[in-house]
């Protein structure tokens, strides 16, 4: 009796084992990523079993790349991970790994794979397992979003340059005939009572309010030195602004950027960036002193903005901001996106802020090796 209870026990445990097989099975080979099993041995690592998606990313049939005896001998071309290195060597060096690469295959496609790989030991042998996802449409998606987003900056720049002539040109001279035919209304009138010339006077000197508000707005809109004197002294001249208007000490220092003529993209979003860091600094830092450091070192433009202000939990200003409809840091994070760039802010409360911003450096008009000499 006790041996048939111990035989149907088997059996129910065989059948369990056969149905999870199954189920594993009906995953592992229908599902679109490329999943992998590699067992690592003596510095070697070898295929033991693959599915039909991780053998068609591979342009490979299934057969031959179990047939292998050593990963080594499954090359992908051109593999190459985001930060630039080997993929293939970054395989080989660790056992789990993570990360995005792009390869191109033999017809001259370029894919994008996101890899993810987890270790696993059994007794004295060590398998990785690996999935490989497909991400080249989603890359196309975000290439096209980026260069719509660079056209809609753009549109945005020329008609904020269209509107701040309008108002240069126009409003604000409008404004100041007004104010002279004011201040030369009474002048052969001598006998004028005095609360008139009174009145006369106020009103020009609204005028004359009215005429440097406009002119902000305008320079606000579209700095006219950029263009003419190019993004460094363009951000010089605005640092001293700020600092006069705001009682705020601004230290400006720039290198190797006084030659290079960059793109319009690259000069604009670096002068937006410091604009609306300084504007930050103005409504909630409480600083006295902001220190901007502007360095071209090739093949990046570094750029770092430090305040001794009250500073702020990052964490914490980043997930409140949106409710709070503050996009001050979010505006810049999304710039430095749009430079293809890096960033990093460091803050602490009372400790002040740093922000570190690193874009590549491109220009118009030099080529690689006059670039080296400046950049």
């Amino acid at each position: 009796m006790a041996f048939n209870t111990m035989s149907e026990s088997l059996k129910s445990r065989e059948k369990a084992l056969k149905e999870s097989e199954l189920k594993y099975r009906t995953i592992f080979e229908h599902t679109s990523d490329g999943i992998s099993v590699y067992e690592q041995f003596s510095g070697n690592r070898r295929l033991v079993d693959c599915n039909e998606s991780y053998a068609g990313m591979a342009d490979r049939s299934k057969s031959e790349l179990l047939s292998m005896k050593d990963v080594k001998q499954f090359q992908r071309n051109h593999r190459t991970t985001e930060n630039g290195s080997d993929g293939q060597k970054d395989l080989e060096e660790a056992l789990s790994c993570a990360g995005t690469f792009s390869w191109i295959r033999p017809d001259s496609r370029e894919n994008h794979i996101e890899y993810r790989a987890v270790t696993v030991k059994m007794e004295e042998r060590i398998f990785v397992y690996g999935i490989d996802r497909d991400i080249t449409a989603r890359k196309q998606a975000e290439e096209q979003v980026h260069a719509l987003t660079q056209k809609l900056i753009m549109a945005q720049e020329t008609e904020r340059q269209r509107i701040s002539r309008d108002l240069h040109d126009n409003v604000a001279q409008d404004l100041s005939t007004i104010k002279i035919a004011c201040e030369t209304l009474l002048d052969n009138q001598p006998e004028a009572p005095d609360l008139l010339r009174q009145n006369v006077s106020k009103l020009s000197d609204m005028l004359q309010g009215a005429i440097s508000v406009v002119r902000d707005l305008s320079y606000n809109l579209r700095p006219p030195g950029l263009d003419q004197l190019g993004l460094v002294q363009t951000v010089f001249q605005y640092c001293e602004d700020f600092s006069d208007k705001n009682g705020i000490n601004v230290d400006f220092y720039s290198a190797g950027l006084d030659d290079p003529e960059l793109e319009f993209d690259t000069e604009i979003n670096l002068f937006r960036i410091i604009q609306e860091a300084l504007n930050n600094v103005k409504r909630h830092a409480d600083a006295g002193y902001v220190a901007i450091r502007l360095v071209a070192s090739y093949p990046d433009i570094i750029l770092r903005i430090e305040d001794d202000g009250k500073g702020f939990d990052v964490k914490e200003r980043m997930i409140t901001a949106l409710s709070e409809k503050r996009m001050g840091l979010r505006s810049i994070d999304e710039r430095v996106n749009l430079l293809r760039g890096r960033i990093r802010i460091q803050s602490r409360p009372m400790k002040g802020t740093q922000i570190l911003i690193e874009v590549p450096c491109r220009e118009e008009k030099y080529d690689a090796e006059e670039k080296s000499n400046y950049c």
